[in-house]
Formats: structure tokens, sequence, C-alpha cells
């Protein structure tokens, strides 16, 4: 459990340099206060880890309430993304 630990560490590491990042769970709060998840930490040890490498790698993790609620989230902000660059391409097409 450390090694996976460590290596999602490493990839929150990789997304602090992307332009857009964030990690999209598939669960709420509230979901992890009343412990819906696999693991044995408590609901507390969860949200003081998630909020630690939230604030360590700058990396926000945006909780939805369930699978549709996610490819929802993670849709709409890869869309909006891909319409900045693109209006920022457009700007320095036109600059020259």
């Amino acid at each position: 459990k450390n090694s996976e630990r460590v290596r999602f560490s490493k990839e929150l590491n990789k997304l602090r340099f992307y332009e857009l990042s964030c990690v999209v769970v598939e669960g709420t709060v509230t979901d992890i206060a009343k412990h819906k998840y696999r693991s044995q930490m408590s609901p507390q040890a969860v949200l003081q880890s998630v909020f630690a490498l939230w604030v360590r790698y700058q990396v926000p993790f945006i909780f939805c309430s369930g699978r549709k609620q996610a490819e929802y989230v993670t849709y709409s902000l890869l869309q909006k993304y891909a319409y900045e660059v693109k209006k920022r391409a457009e700007i320095l097409t036109n600059c020259g």
C-alpha cells in the first residue's frame, strides 16, 4: 500500500507542472465521512491526506456524486480548456 501511495505522489508531482490538472473523485466528502470506500483508513485520515496532497502538489481534488457526474466534470473541464487553447492560438496567429 505504501508503494501505491508513492506511485500516486509521483503522478501528482508530474501533474503540478501541467497547465490544467486535477483529480476527479467518483465520490463525495459525505461518502468519505460515511466510510463508503474500501480502505481501512479512517474518514478523517482520508480527508487529511487528500488536503495534504492538494496543498503539497497544488493539484485540486474535485469530488463528484458518482461516475456520471465525474464524466461530466472531466469532459466539461477538458472542453473549456480546449476552447481557451484554441482562442490563444487564434490570437497568436492573428498577431503575425
